[in-house]
Protein backbone atom coordinates (compact mmCIF):
# COMPACT_ATOMS: atom_id res chain seq x y z
CA UNK A 1 0.00 0.00 0.00
CA UNK A 2 2.79 2.42 0.92
CA UNK A 3 4.65 1.52 -2.28
CA UNK A 4 1.64 2.21 -4.52
CA UNK A 5 1.04 5.42 -2.61
CA UNK A 6 4.67 6.40 -3.26
CA UNK A 7 4.32 5.60 -6.98
CA UNK A 8 1.15 7.68 -7.23
CA UNK A 9 2.88 10.52 -5.40
CA UNK A 10 5.82 10.34 -7.84
CA UNK A 11 3.46 10.40 -10.81
CA UNK A 12 1.65 13.37 -9.30
CA UNK A 13 4.93 15.23 -8.76
CA UNK A 14 5.97 14.43 -12.34
CA UNK A 15 2.62 15.67 -13.67
CA UNK A 16 2.91 18.87 -11.66
CA UNK A 17 6.45 19.38 -13.00
CA UNK A 18 5.27 18.83 -16.58
CA UNK A 19 2.34 21.18 -16.07
CA UNK A 20 4.69 23.89 -14.77
CA UNK A 21 6.96 23.40 -17.78
CA UNK A 22 3.99 23.63 -20.13
CA UNK A 23 2.79 26.79 -18.41
CA UNK A 24 6.26 28.31 -18.80
CA UNK A 25 6.27 27.35 -22.47
CA UNK A 26 2.83 28.90 -22.92
CA UNK A 27 3.99 32.11 -21.25
CA UNK A 28 7.06 32.23 -23.52
CA UNK A 29 4.91 31.65 -26.59
CA UNK A 30 2.52 34.39 -25.50
CA UNK A 31 5.47 36.74 -25.00
CA UNK A 32 6.81 35.83 -28.44
CA UNK A 33 3.38 36.45 -29.95
CA UNK A 34 3.14 39.85 -28.24
CA UNK A 35 6.61 40.68 -29.49
CA UNK A 36 5.68 39.69 -33.04
CA UNK A 37 2.51 41.79 -32.86
CA UNK A 38 4.47 44.77 -31.56
CA UNK A 39 7.05 44.26 -34.29
CA UNK A 40 4.31 44.12 -36.90
CA UNK A 41 2.76 47.30 -35.54
CA UNK A 42 6.17 48.98 -35.51
CA UNK A 43 6.71 47.97 -39.14
CA UNK A 44 3.34 49.47 -40.06
CA UNK A 45 4.25 52.64 -38.18
CA UNK A 46 7.56 52.79 -40.05
CA UNK A 47 5.75 52.54 -43.37
CA UNK A 48 3.33 55.25 -42.25
CA UNK A 49 6.19 57.45 -41.08
CA UNK A 50 7.99 56.92 -44.37
CA UNK A 51 4.91 58.16 -46.19
CA UNK A 52 4.62 61.13 -43.85
CA UNK A 53 8.30 61.96 -44.28
CA UNK A 54 7.91 61.79 -48.05
CA UNK A 55 4.99 64.22 -47.92
CA UNK A 56 6.91 66.52 -45.58
CA UNK A 57 9.93 66.40 -47.86
CA UNK A 58 7.78 67.41 -50.82
CA UNK A 59 6.30 70.22 -48.76
CA UNK A 60 9.79 71.35 -47.73
CA UNK A 61 10.91 71.40 -51.34
CA UNK A 62 7.80 73.38 -52.28
CA UNK A 63 8.53 75.87 -49.49
CA UNK A 64 12.14 76.08 -50.57
CA UNK A 65 11.10 76.80 -54.13
CA UNK A 66 8.62 79.43 -52.97
CA UNK A 67 11.17 80.99 -50.64
CA UNK A 68 13.71 81.10 -53.42
CA UNK A 69 11.46 83.46 -55.35
CA UNK A 70 10.87 85.88 -52.41
CA UNK A 71 13.09 88.55 -50.94
CA UNK A 72 16.60 87.84 -49.60
CA UNK A 73 15.76 87.95 -45.85
CA UNK A 74 12.70 85.74 -46.26
CA UNK A 75 14.71 83.31 -48.34
CA UNK A 76 17.31 82.96 -45.57
CA UNK A 77 14.59 82.23 -42.99
CA UNK A 78 12.94 79.69 -45.25
CA UNK A 79 16.24 78.05 -46.10
CA UNK A 80 17.11 77.70 -42.40
CA UNK A 81 13.70 76.18 -41.67
CA UNK A 82 13.97 73.80 -44.59
CA UNK A 83 17.54 72.86 -43.58
CA UNK A 84 16.40 71.89 -40.07
CA UNK A 85 13.48 69.90 -41.46
CA UNK A 86 15.80 68.20 -43.96
CA UNK A 87 18.20 67.21 -41.14
CA UNK A 88 15.32 65.60 -39.23
CA UNK A 89 14.27 63.84 -42.43
CA UNK A 90 17.84 62.72 -43.07
CA UNK A 91 18.10 61.21 -39.57
CA UNK A 92 14.78 59.42 -39.99
CA UNK A 93 15.87 58.11 -43.38
CA UNK A 94 19.12 56.80 -41.87
CA UNK A 95 17.28 54.91 -39.13
CA UNK A 96 14.75 53.51 -41.57
CA UNK A 97 17.47 52.61 -44.07
CA UNK A 98 19.51 50.81 -41.41
CA UNK A 99 16.52 48.78 -40.28
CA UNK A 100 15.54 47.92 -43.84
CA UNK A 101 19.12 47.02 -44.68
CA UNK A 102 19.39 44.68 -41.68
CA UNK A 103 16.11 43.03 -42.64
CA UNK A 104 17.24 42.71 -46.27
CA UNK A 105 20.58 41.22 -45.19
CA UNK A 106 18.78 38.61 -43.09
CA UNK A 107 16.50 37.79 -46.02
CA UNK A 108 19.44 37.57 -48.43
CA UNK A 109 21.26 35.25 -46.05
CA UNK A 110 18.19 33.07 -45.78
CA UNK A 111 17.86 32.98 -49.56
CA UNK A 112 21.59 32.22 -49.91
CA UNK A 113 21.32 29.33 -47.47
CA UNK A 114 18.27 28.00 -49.30
CA UNK A 115 20.02 28.31 -52.67
CA UNK A 116 23.10 26.58 -51.28
CA UNK A 117 20.99 23.70 -49.99
CA UNK A 118 19.37 23.42 -53.43
CA UNK A 119 22.80 23.39 -55.12
CA UNK A 120 24.01 20.72 -52.71
CA UNK A 121 20.93 18.63 -53.40
CA UNK A 122 21.34 19.00 -57.16
CA UNK A 123 25.02 18.05 -56.91
CA UNK A 124 24.09 14.89 -55.03
CA UNK A 125 21.50 14.04 -57.68
CA UNK A 126 24.00 14.71 -60.46
CA UNK A 127 26.60 12.49 -58.81
CA UNK A 128 24.03 9.75 -58.37
CA UNK A 129 22.96 10.07 -62.02
CA UNK A 130 26.59 9.92 -63.13
CA UNK A 131 27.19 6.87 -60.95
CA UNK A 132 24.11 5.14 -62.37
CA UNK A 133 25.12 6.08 -65.93
CA UNK A 134 28.62 4.67 -65.39
CA UNK A 135 27.16 1.51 -63.87
CA UNK A 136 24.72 1.14 -66.78
CA UNK A 137 27.48 1.74 -69.34
CA UNK A 138 29.67 -0.87 -67.67
CA UNK A 139 27.02 -3.55 -67.80
CA UNK A 140 25.74 -2.80 -71.31
CA UNK A 141 29.12 -2.24 -72.99
CA UNK A 142 30.49 -5.59 -71.80
CA UNK A 143 27.53 -7.53 -73.20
Amino acid sequence: MAKSHSVINQKLQHSIFEQENLQKAIQELKADLRSERENSMAQKEIVDLQKQVTVLLKECRDIQLRCGSTGHDDADDCTATVAVEMDVQSDAEKVISERLMKREIKELRRQRDFAQSQVDELQKKLQEDQRLQAHWNQHHVHR
